[in-house]
């Protein structure tokens, strides 16, 4: 496993992680949370497996557990245990929560659009 300088791994290293997983038909574990007891588990998890794995927050649960809160305590485990844990900040809806989620330091960003009306989402309403 690789280990990284003050545990952030460096710009490309989920897409690494996630090719690799994929090229060996095998899957990274991908857990939500909205407190620290989730991820502590999952970090305890990913210890004892030697696996990388994705810690996430919807838009939703980030606003129980702020943005920079949630980066904070996966910063905490990576530099804690020097394990390969990439953030995903999921279903975001709007661009200032995604542009909020990238100065945290989220690995990944999903902007979901779903909820606008234009097409082809338009059609499903």
């Amino acid at each position: 496993m690789r280990t990284f300088p003050l545990g952030r791994p460096d710009p490309c290293a989920h897409r690494e992680v996630l090719a690799h997983f994929d090229a060996n038909r095998a899957a990274v574990g991908h857990f939500n949370f909205s407190e620290l007891s989730v991820c502590k588990a999952v970090a305890d998890a990913a210890s004892k497996l030697r696996l990388p794995v994705v810690l996430l927050a919807s838009e939703s649960e980030r606003e129980f557990l702020d943005t920079r809160q949630a980066a904070a305590i996966v910063q905490s485990l990576r530099q804690e245990r020097a394990l390969e844990i990439f953030r995903n900040t999921d279903h975001t809806h709007s661009l200032e929560k995604a542009e909020a989620a990238a100065r945290a330091g989220s690995d990944m960003i999903l902007f979901d659009a779903s909820e606008k009306p234009h097409p082809p989402f338009a059609s499903l309403n």
